[in-house]
């Protein structure tokens, strides 16, 4: 995540300013001209306003007397202090913001900024919001608003209210109470590739401070015991025990990597046996499915083969039905001719001349019966 935006407002002569930067950028300009002013609103916005770790640029003071005599406050930034007891608002609800993008467009870009509210008749002010905004880079004109007789800060739950419309209830995490919460958010938004522990948290505060401080002169041996490392002084008696205890960790280790490197060869092992295994399981599966394919096919030529039989005896059943209905309609057509000739002999008197004629033959055959036996007889 790269800065993007400064946005101000009733920040010190600051009534409401946006600056874009991109990469590496500088801040010139002449003194008084309001470079510290910028520096010192960064390192008040990361550093969430804890007094624990603030040190305004001193080396920019009041008057430019020096480091002895600088008063700088984050009250008198927000009153827009302007030396001996005078500042150019006598209270103010001030808003001061970074806004940070990501220069790969992988992540969504977020603001971390500090709501503060501020007057004169009190010592201290009083710190409203410490809020991270995730999905938009805030500007001026978030937290201000148009009246007819000019541009003037919104009310806190204004914003608030405003903010949450427009990027959700989840993107808008207010840290009001702790300003270390505060950082460790942010950190896990800009830099998640570093723990955000408490301890990690106070660490970069106290490099950020120290980094735009404008301190000079120190080597990089005093820079780094005094500005990174924690104050801690050394005990030989725990640096050798702490020795002792890397030497058994450097031991428990070493066994551990041997151990491990044979549990990658039991591991290749392992993996080969269960490759043959699947193999083996593979093949199984595949026979088994041919057999079954085989007699799911050899199943459905059987009973297409008896389909067809089916349909032949159905046909051959139909025809039989057309046969005998055929033969019972001719019987019926016989019975019917029979009745008919019977009735038609009654009518014409034939069953009476067949009589008659039967009655003549049979005796015309007993005739000539007798004749024949006359016949044997006489000879």
């Amino acid at each position: 995540m790269e800065l993007r935006r400064l946005a101000m407002v009733n920040w010190h002569l600051f009534d409401a300013e946006d600056i874009e930067v991109r990469g590496n950028f500088g801040i010139l300009g002449e003194n008084r001209s309001g470079k510290s002013t910028i520096l010192d609103m960064a390192q008040v916005v990361l550093c969430g306003a804890s007094r624990t770790y603030l040190r305004l640029n001193a080396v920019a003071g009041e008057g430019g007397r020096g480091r002895s005599s600088s008063k700088r406050t984050v009250l008198g930034y927000c009153l827009g202090a302007l030396g001996e007891g005078e500042t150019r608002r006598t209270e103010a609800v001030t808003y001061i913001a970074l806004g940070f993008a990501d220069s790969d467009g992988l992540s969504p870009p977020v603001t971390i900024g500090l709501a503060i509210e501020a007057r004169s008749a009190e010592a201290t002010e009083t710190i409203l919001g410490r809020f991270v905004v995730i999905g938009k880079q805030l500007t001026t004109a978030d937290f201000t608003e148009e009246r007819s007789d000019g541009r003037y800060a919104s009310a806190w739950d204004d914003v608030k209210a405003r903010i949450t419309a427009q990027v959700g209830g989840a993107n808008f995490i207010n840290h009001r109470e702790k300003a270390i919460d505060f950082v460790r958010e942010y950190m896990r938004r800009l830099v998640p590739s570093l723990p955000s522990a408490e301890q990690n948290a106070s660490a970069l505060l106290k490099a950020i401070v120290n980094a735009m401080s404008l301190n000079q002169g120190y080597s990089a041996t005093e820079f780094v015991r005094r500005f990174i490392l924690e104050d801690n002084k050394i005990r030989i008696g725990e640096l050798r025990s702490s020795i002792e205890t890397y030497r058994g960790v450097s031991a428990t280790i070493t066994k551990l990597r041997r151990k491990l490197d044979a549990l990658k060869d039991l591991r290749g092992h392992v993996t080969a046996y269960a490759d043959s295994l699947n193999r083996k399981a593979l093949e199984d599966w595949l026979s088994r499915r041919a057999r079954w394919l085989a007699a799911r096919a050899a199943n459905h030529s059987m009973r297409e083969e008896i389909a067809a039989a089916k349909r032949a005896i159905a046909a051959e059943q139909e025809d039989k039905d057309i046969a005998i209905e055929g033969i019972r309609e001719a019987k019926q057509e016989i019975e019917k001719l029979n009745e008919a000739i019977a009735a038609h002999a009654a009518k014409t008197g034939r069953v009476e001349w067949s009589y008659n004629l039967k009655r003549i033959m049979d005796q015309g055959e007993m005739m000539t019966t007798g004749i024949r036996a006359r016949r044997q007889s006489a000879s």
